[in-house]
């Protein structure tokens, strides 16, 4: 074998190691090197091994072979009550006998009792000084009965009967002693006094006994059974003992702080059943104005007139409405009407649900300054707006080929055209807004489709019709070149920013200036 180095040499598995295989060790106190078997190693190195530094993981408990584990090798109090396995230590069940034990002085409990394995039977259990025998007792005053179910004992208590009529259970009466059965005499009972209730002797205070009854010992003579005296007479106990009817001198008369009696003025009458009622008499009735006497008594019942009812501010009035009849004609004022009293100003049409609208209110859509006016049905125009002062408004020219704006005027230029640019989109606002064709094409975005002739105009009508094209020379072949050369257009030394007006001559004219000044 060639000499090799440690880390040189080959592996040693687990299943090839022997108990004569051995390994070199250096023996220090003898400073040389010694060798040993793999089995001397193990068994004689294993006592070096320090307390607790195996962990459990490293030992494989179920290897270790049946009964390994006993009484001996177990420590005192090692075993916990959470080790114990059900039913281990006794035995427990709901109701009915027992199975065997399995050692002597294990515990069982049925049926609520505890009981003791003796080696060959259960023996229940009894606790010093506990109570096993009841016995009853049939003598004397009171007698005692015993009954037993299982292990429930019940007692029933009665007392003896009586030897005679009256008697009861009671001590003797003047001192103490047994207790028997005898009558209840006056001594049993203690005195009454006026804050303890007790026995009474009745011989005088206006009271008498005849027998077993108690009676007032008091008699007063009366004409008629049943008078009512008004006036009585009464003796030291308060007993009455004569009387009479009451007299008027025996009331005292009333006063302004004192109650007593009274007299009826004139004003008043008395019957013989002694009702008051007075001597004043009216028609019932309702109203709104009455006449009283000095007694204020109502005496006439009168109708409310105009000059009873003072003067009232209006600011007295705090609920109800004025009815139309009661506010004059052409007495409302401008400046009481309130902001949108006569008319919405608002872009969408109010609702028709709205309890504000009337016959004749007035909506203003801002945007394409239109007025219209309710009629109950429907939200009727009354005005074209701008639509109405403009009219048809000349905006410039167009090159249908191209789609392209060629020339703009004032009004182009206010609706947006804008040279070498196509039509803006048609809104409301640029409603009758034209211009016209310069040259021919079919190249116009806004109309797409449509060929359009020299002379032809593009017309905005609003934001749902859209621009459309309106054929100025009728048809045919040819066409005009020049607005001038239309029937009813006459331009003369036409200038940038002038516009077309229609005059009352029945001609287009192109004019530099309209009323109110430049266009």
């Amino acid at each position: 074998m060639s000499n090799l180095s440690i880390s040189e040499l080959p592996v040693l598995t687990g299943t090839g190691l022997t108990a004569i295989d051995t390994l070199p060790l250096a023996d220090l106190s003898a400073s040389e090197t010694v060798q040993i078997n793999a089995k001397s190693f193990v068994q004689s190195g294993i006592q070096f091994i320090d307390d607790a530094s195996i962990p459990w993981i490293k030992i494989n408990s179920a290897t270790l072979p049946a009964d390994t584990v006993t009484t001996a090798v177990i420590q005192d109090g090692a075993v916990t009550a959470v080790k114990l396995a059900g039913q281990s230590s006794g035995v427990f069940q709901a109701t009915g006998a027992l199975p065997s034990g399995v050692f002597v002085g294990q515990m069982g409990v049925t049926d609520g009792m505890v009981y003791v394995w003796t080696g060959s039977a259960w023996v229940a259990l009894t606790a010093p000084g506990s109570i096993n025998t009841i016995t009853g007792d049939a003598t004397g005053i009171s007698l005692i009965s015993v009954s037993q179910t299982g292990d429930t004992v019940s007692l029933d208590t009665n007392l003896a009967p009586t030897a005679g009529a009256r008697q009861f259970l009671a001590g003797p009466t003047a001192n103490g002693g047994a207790v028997s059965y005898r009558e209840i005499i006056g001594l049993d009972m203690p005195v009454a006094t006026s804050t303890t209730q007790g026995a009474v002797l009745v011989n005088g205070g206006g009271l008498t006994i005849s027998g077993s009854t108690i009676s007032i010992d008091n008699t007063v003579s009366s004409t008629a059974s049943g008078v009512i005296y008004g006036v009585v007479k009464y003796n030291a106990e308060g007993l009455v003992t004569d009387g009479r009817a009451i007299e008027s001198a025996d009331l005292p008369p009333a006063t302004i702080n004192t109650i007593g009696a009274v007299m009826p003025s004139s004003s008043m009458t008395v019957d013989a059943t002694g009702v008051i009622d007075l001597t004043n008499t009216i028609v019932p009735g309702t109203a709104t104005k009455v006449t009283v006497d000095s007694k204020g008594l109502i005496t006439g019942l009168l109708a409310l007139q105009a000059s009873d009812i003072p003067d009232l501010s209006a600011d007295q009035i705090t609920s109800g409405s004025l009815l139309p009849a009661r506010i004059g004609d052409h007495t409302i004022e401008r400046k009481k009407l309130a902001d949108y009293s006569i008319s919405f100003i608002q872009e969408a049409a109010p609702p028709i649900n709205d309890s504000s609208i009337y016959v004749g209110c007035l909506w203003f859509q801002e945007s394409t300054a239109q007025l219209r006016m309710w009629n109950s049905n429907a939200w009727t125009s009354i005005g074209f707006g701008r639509l109405s002062a403009d009219n048809l408004r000349f905006g410039g020219t167009i090159d249908a080929s191209t789609g392209d704006i060629t020339g703009v005027t004032q009004a182009g230029t206010t609706g947006g055209l804008v040279i070498n640019s196509g039509l803006p989109a048609a809104t409301d606002v640029l409603g009758g807004l034209y211009v016209v064709v310069d040259v021919a094409g079919s190249g116009i975005i806004a109309t797409p489709g449509i060929t359009y002739d020299c002379g032809d105009w593009v017309l905005c009508i609003s934001s749902s019709e859209g621009w459309v094209r309106i054929n100025t020379i009728g048809g045919g072949s040819g066409g005009f070149d020049m607005l001038s050369e239309l029937l009813d257009v006459s331009i003369v030394n036409p200038a940038e920013g002038e516009i077309l007006v229609y005059g009352s001559n029945g001609l287009w004219d192109n004019v530099a200036t309209l009323e109110g000044g430049v266009y």
